[in-house]
């Protein structure tokens, strides 16, 4: 693969979107359909309904149940990111994503994954249509892929 393909992870840590083809002008067809993945959350679930095995105590905190889900959803996308590297489909990425969120991804990622990552960015606030997220997402790497 000579050329660069850059895709974008964009993520909250409980929806992820995965923007490809970032790469092509305006004049050429992306691919039609951004691959979005959300969050089982079970944890969050279990909680909410009741039905949660661990003591009440355990997880009485808002922000202890919210990273609960977040590594399994952030090496579901890891993994996810990961087939496709290895499959050639991209080989730079960049993620907007919070300090936390960023963090649990690159505890799953692999080291050849980690390597694609040429721009950490600050979370996008989701959701916003894709049009809107895509032209914001070029922006904000246009200077990173160029240095």
């Amino acid at each position: 693969m000579s050329a660069d393909h850059v895709w974008a992870l964009v993520t909250n840590g409980m929806r992820a979107h995965i923007l490809r083809d970032l790469e092509l002008s305006g004049g050429e067809k992306p691919r039609p359909l951004d691959l979005v993945m959300r969050a089982r959350a079970d944890t969050l679930r279990a909680h909410v309904d009741g039905s949660a095995n661990s003591p009440p105590d355990a997880l009485s905190e808002p922000r202890d149940i919210l990273r609960a889900d977040l590594d399994p959803f952030a090496a579901e996308v890891a993994a996810e990111l990961d087939r496709h590297r290895l499959a050639g489909d991209f080989n730079s990425l960049a993620v907007f994503a919070p300090q936390a969120v960023a963090r649990a991804l690159n505890r799953q990622m692999t080291p050849g994954l980690a390597s694609t990552i040429f721009l950490e960015h600050p979370p996008i606030l989701l959701p916003i249509d894709e049009k809107t997220l895509r032209e914001t997402v070029r922006r904000a790497i246009g200077p990173a892929a160029k240095g």
